[in-house]
This record gives C-alpha cells, sequence and structure tokens, in this order.
C-alpha cells in the first residue's frame, strides 16, 4: 500500500515509490461501533474534509529540478525528496530566514519529514532553501493525504516518519518495534500528546507496547529508528 493514496498518477513520476511503498496492511478487522453519546467515526473523504479544516490544505506540489531554489512552505504538512546524488542539501527556515533543520540525501531517502506541528524543531517552518548540484524530485503533500489508521494491521520497514490520520472513537493499539519509536497524536497543528515512546531493551529483538488514542479527527506521526508493527484492532 501506498504511503499515500495519490489522487494523480504522476506526483512523483515514479521517482519516490521507495518512499510511498513502506507502508503495509497485514490485516484486518471491523471496527466495534461508538458507544452512546459519541460522534460516529469519520472514514473517507469525510475524514480527509475535517483534517483539512483542523490543519489546513494547499493543492500537493511536486518538483522535478536541478536548481538552487527558496519555496514558501505552507502552515503544515509532510515533505519528502530524492535526488541523484548527494550533492543535494535542503534548509528549513523561520519566516525570518533562521535555519531550523538541515538536510542532506544520506538523512532523506525513503523517509516523511512533517513540518507545522507542535514540539517540533520544524514548528515554525516557513520556507525551504534547496542547494542542489544534481537532478532532484520533491514532493510537499497536506496531512489529509495520508493513509488513515484503521482497523487493520500496518507496519513499516524503514526509520523516520509515518503519517496517518485518524477519525476513531478513541482505542487502545499494541505495537511490536525493535528500535526507540515515539508515536504523537495531533488534534491540532499546536495540540500534541505523546501517546507512546519508548527503547527496546538492549537484550531483545523485539519489544511489544499498547497506546491509547483520543478522538478523531486527528493526525498520527510515528517517528522510529527501524521496523515496527501495529496489530489489528481485537
Amino acid at each position: 500500500m501506498s504511503l499515500l493514496k495519490n489522487r494523480s498518477a504522476s506526483f512523483a513520476a515514479g521517482r519516490l515509490t521507495a518512499v510511498f511503498g513502506v507502508l503495509v496492511l497485514i490485516g484486518g478487522c471491523t471496527t466495534p461501533p461508538p458507544t452512546p453519546g459519541t460522534p460516529p467515526p469519520l472514514s473517507g473523504d469525510e475524514l480527509k474534509t475535517a483534517i483539512d479544516d483542523v490543519f489546513g490544505t494547499f493543492d500537493p506540489v511536486t518538483i522535478d529540478d536541478s536548481r538552487d531554489q527558496q519555496i514558501e512552505l505552507p502552515e503544515a504538512g509532510m515533505l519528502a525528496c530524492s535526488a541523484d546524488g548527494m550533492n543535494f542539501t535542503l534548509v528549513l527556515e523561520d519566516g525570518r530566514g533562521n535555519p531550523l533543520r538541515e538536510m542532506g540525501m544520506s538523512e532523506l531517502p525513503d523517509r516523511f519529514v512533517s513540518f507545522g506541528l507542535a514540539g517540533s524543531d520544524l514548528a515554525n517552518a516557513a520556507k525551504l532553501s534547496i542547494r542542489a548540484g544534481v537532478n532532484y524530485n520533491l514532493l510537499l503533500l497536506p496531512f489529509s493525504e495520508c493513509p488513515e489508521l484503521g482497523a487493520g494491521g500496518q507496519g513499516n520497514s524503514a526509520e523516520g516518519e509515518v503519517c496517518m490520520i485518524y477519525g476513531g472513537v478513541g482505542e487502545t493499539r499494541t505495537i511490536q518495534f525493535d528500535s526507540a519509536i515515539t508515536i504523537q497524536e495531533f488534534i491540532s497543528s499546536d495540540s500534541a500528546t505523546v501517546v507512546l515512546e519508548e527503547t527496546p531493551i538492549e537484550t531483545r529483538t523485539s519489544q511489544e507496547s499498547s497506546f491509547t488514542l483520543q478522538a478523531g479527527p486527528s493526525v498520527l506521526i510515528i517517528d522510529s529508528h527501524g521496523a515496527w508493527s501495529l496489530a489489528s484492532n481485537p
């Protein structure tokens, strides 16, 4: 399954396939009905619209180029990038041009980077400066383009951030992981809850923990240093 549900097959022109291919469905079940008085769960277009209302939206942007340039960023979203060589650097800056984070290709392949969310060094990211000596492909997406966290199992085999959107009524999930991992749930851009922060015991190859989500609509960011597997909702 793709890390995002493309509205256009031309977004990444096939050059970011590795980035979008690390999220895999591994099971499924039926979500239990909400308790009386609880708003019904959201999914599909209704959930996308709710996420756009809370976090803002913009038309997805894809740039194929080889030139240095500076880009104005939307308030919040995700970015991914690939390049034909190592002579490439991204610098995310605040509105005054102060650098917030610099990333080279050794940090960028096969991963997403979120910006505009509370608690991150990129919470105030407003500009993106590109220094390039090679061809590159850059993709910017609103959070509503991220896949839904469903009742089925999901997993990731690569280091870095995975973003999912959640429209359920609140639930507890179980996750297995083999490296340090942090899971945050955002009910708005400036309201973050760390629902899980773990570092596996060195003598184990895998560890299991549970975390509890608030009712959506929300954005879920899973930031890991290795593989993880999210169990199906019982």
